[in-house]
């Protein structure tokens, strides 16, 4: 998951809800945040993205040649520039 916090420049607080035991513990599985609905879709896009253009081309240690991630928009900023 540090791949998306140093990608959109946020912490883990930014997609997930602090537990409502009143704790300062997170409750990864809450659903409670849209910026998480948000996340699985940007999810979802990308996959798709690298399956139809990329393909199963792998490199060296089984990654992908060239591959869209969070970074390809967002560059360490929460929300992509237009």
């Amino acid at each position: 998951m540090h791949h998306y916090n140093k990608a959109l420049g946020v912490k883990c607080n930014f997609c997930h809800a602090k537990a409502s035991d009143g704790s300062n513990k997170m409750d990864f599985a809450s659903d409670e945040k849209p910026e998480k609905a948000s996340a699985r879709s940007m999810m979802k896009m990308t996959n798709k993205l690298n399956q139809k253009s990329f393909g199963s081309k792998k490199g060296e240690f089984n990654q992908a040649v060239m591959e869209v991630s969070c970074n390809t928009c967002h560059r360490g900023k929460s929300h992509p520039e237009d």
